[in-house]
């Protein structure tokens, strides 16, 4: 039953020609005498010729485990025909299934007779395999008239069964073709297939006894109509139609092909119509499915489009589970112009189990900001909905960035409870800003304002415009929960003079204050939380300070700082904390060069410890910026920063990573940011590219599977 569709639905596709069938038979034989007569192609795929072969011609797939050799019968002219001998080591290397891992013998014998260049030969093949199997073919090609012959017989086993199939085709290669197919395995196949005129082809198939008959006409290039016939049962049980018009307003082909042969299926297809309107930029694209009357698949796409305007808008349906189609709606649109705007729409059918789900992201840009939009309701009810607005400008001194967003989450959504692990909220509003000096682009001021349902829960700021440098990090409903003091901030300033002195004070419980100065004698002065200790012929190895606290209640603290030279611009230090409550081991490496008119700064974090309130945790950072011209004198600024953190007690997975990407050029104004934390496998952040786009992490399949899983 295979055969018999596919050599139908082959004829339709040919347009009924008998030619490209016997083109095909060629293209085989071909492929074979030239393989004999030259083997070259088996070296180009990678075999290895044997020197002082008894063979003409001999090759070794060692990949592969075949190898084999080539003896002609005419050394001079190698298509007169000859010998050739095949060894496979192992056939399940070739064939996956094959039950055992057996090797096969093929021994082929070819023969053109006198004439090369007559499409006529034979060739016996014999192949043995290990486990008892032989089996014999031949094939031969001869001329009776004005028809040429191919006969192919096959006798033996295979994997195990008896496989015998004779097979005969004859064909003047123009008006007729007869194929027949005797195989106990298979059945008996038998095709007859004449051209009557050059609009109208007949055929006869005997398929196992039963007859069916095939009736067509064509316009070549325009039309095909097909329609096969049970002469038993009086029915038809195939129809192949196919259309195509074209002129310079419109272009459209049809395809209709339905079948029942099936047992128990009255009637099975496929419908595929497409067509496009040159004068009003429209095209449209319908394909469906169906079987037993059921919609297996109905896809329908429409578009239209110009140089300011594009939509797409795709319906999909299938009614196989159910009484009633069920459709699902998809729309995408695209309008330009001094405010770019498309818009994207998810529709699925109620019937799917999700009611009145609908899936709208919207996007909005001009030259001097991008809007994003995202919403998902059901039931009418937004149950997500995110805005970002990102506003990027150059001004004459500074490169200026602005972004704002806004997060809404229904009670009802199924994401919910799992925002609610970090503090329950409906709404979430952020603003943040960057200012970043064209002349000395490590010069910045970055500020974000962050709030829930009204609510601060998170300032940043950080400033390196002037000494002192300030960080300010306050979130009341997080860091009360994760620093051991249990504040509600984290605030560090720093005053530096490169190579002179570094005063950093900060509201932390271990280091409340630290300054290093460098005195004239090129000793350095260090005042630790507080108290000044001076050291006089320091060594550059071993250089160390260690202050140790016992409080009344019996907890102490050593804590221990360690550096590697006096270089402030490059250096190693280690901070270490042992106390009855808390344990801490860090490592800080810096430096920072100046060559060719570029500065390169790097900074390297690495901390693990243990208290009472965040359990284990290490804290990994690999911090890099580049600042400077290039060849085209152009500044730019280059930063990059990855790292993991992995805190035992914390309400978040575990571990999490980050990585973020920052390149400005102040003077091309172009810009590349990246911003991604992953946590359980899942990113969360944000990129910007240079071209203008923004992606949100996650992406919205993401999103959707969270909220419907």
């Amino acid at each position: 039953m295979k055969v018999f569709a596919v050599l139908v639905v082959g004829l339709a596709i040919a347009q009924g020609a008998v030619l490209p069938m016997q083109l095909s038979e060629d293209a085989v034989f071909d492929m074979l005498q030239s393989f004999l007569a030259d083997p070259g192609l088996a070296e180009a795929l990678g075999s290895q010729r044997v020197k002082r072969s008894t063979w003409d011609k001999e090759f070794d797939f060692k990949r592969l485990g075949v190898s084999g050799g080539i003896k002609y019968k005419d050394s001079n002219n190698h298509m007169m025909g000859g010998k050739a001998e095949v060894t496979v080591e192992n056939i399940q290397k070739l064939v996956p299934n094959y039950p055992q891992p057996k090797k096969m013998q093929v021994i082929i014998d070819a023969d053109s007779f006198e004439k090369t260049d007559d499409d006529l030969f034979q060739m016996n093949v014999k192949y043995v395999v290990d486990n008892g199997e032989s089996n014999k073919m031949i094939v031969s090609r001869k001329k009776v008239g004005n028809a040429w012959n191919t006969h192919i017989e096959h006798k033996g086993r295979i994997m195990g069964k008896e496989c015998e199939f004779t097979g005969n085709l004859k064909s003047d290669r123009e008006n007729f073709l007869t194929l027949e197919l005797t195989s106990n395995t298979y059945g008996n196949f038998k095709f007859v297939g004449k051209v009557e005129n050059d609009d109208e082809v007949n055929a006869d198939i005997v398929l196992n006894g039963r007859q069916y008959k095939i009736s067509g006409t064509w316009s070549r290039g325009k039309e095909v109509r097909l329609t096969v016939k049970d002469e038993g049962r009086k029915n038809d049980v195939m129809r192949i139609i196919f259309n195509h018009e074209e002129n310079d307003k419109m272009d459209m082909f049809e395809i209709d092909i339905g079948t029942e042969l099936v047992p128990g299926v009255k009637d099975a297809g496929v419908k595929i119509k497409a067509f496009r309107d040159y004068v009003n930029h429209k095209e449209a694209l319908d394909m469906s499915l169906n079987f037993n009357d059921k919609i297996l698949a109905d896809l329908k796409i429409k578009s239209k489009y110009d140089d300011r305007m594009f939509m797409l808008e795709a319906k999909m349906a299938e009614s196989l589970n159910s009484q009633t189609p069920r459709e699902s709606k998809f729309v995408f649109k695209w309008k330009g112009g001094n405010i770019m705007r498309s818009k994207l729409e998810i529709i699925p059918d109620k019937q799917f189990g999700i009611k009145d789900l609908v899936v709208a992201v919207t996007h909005d840009s001009d030259e001097k900001s991008k809007d994003w939009n995202f919403v998902i309701s059901r039931n009418s009810e937004e149950m997500i909905k995110y805005n970002l607005h990102f506003a990027p400008r150059v001004g004459p001194a500074d490169y200026e960035m602005d972004v704002k967003s806004h997060f809404k989450l229904s009670s009802n959504s199924k994401l919910y409870p799992v925002f609610c692990t970090y503090g329950c909220f409906n709404e979430r509003n952020l603003e943040a800003s960057a200012r970043v000096n064209k002349a000395t682009p490590y010069k910045m001021v970055l500020h974000a304002v962050l709030k829930k349902d009204g609510e601060n829960v998170l300032n940043f700021d950080f400033n390196t415009n002037n000494s002192p440098y300030v960080l300010n990090i306050k979130a009341p409903r997080i860091l009360p929960k994760i620093l051991p003091s249990g504040r509600p901030s984290i605030e560090f300033k720093a005053d530096h003079n490169p190579g002179k002195k570094l005063s950093i004070t900060s509201n932390a419980n271990f280091l409340s204050s630290l300054i290093l100065e460098r005195l004239p004698n090129n000793d350095i002065k260090v005042i630790l939380n507080g108290e000044e200790k001076i050291t006089a012929g320091l060594k550059q190895e071993g250089n160390m300070i260690t202050q140790s606290t016992t409080l009344p209640g019996g907890r102490a603290l050593t804590t221990t700082l360690k550096w590697k030279t006096k270089d402030l611009k490059q250096n190693t230090v280690d901070l270490i904390l042992e106390g009855t409550e808390r344990n801490l081991k860090a490592n800080f490496d810096w430096g920072l060069s100046e060559t060719w008119g570029y500065t390169d700064m790097f900074l390297n974090i690495d901390a693990k410890g243990h208290n009472k309130r965040l359990g284990d945790y290490k804290i990994v950072r690999h911090m890099k910026c580049k600042v400077g011209k290039t060849m085209t004198a152009n500044r730019f600024l280059r930063f990059s920063s990855e790292g993991e953190s992995s805190i035992q007690n914390a309400p978040w997975t575990n571990p999490i990573t980050t990585d973020i990407e920052l390149d400005l050029n102040p003077d091309s104004n172009e810009y590349n940011v990246k911003i991604i934390k992953n946590a359980g496998g899942v990113d969360w952040g944000i990129t910007f590219t240079p071209n203008g786009e923004v992606h949100a992490h996650p992406n919205v399949s993401d999103l959707v599977n969270a909220v419907f899983q």
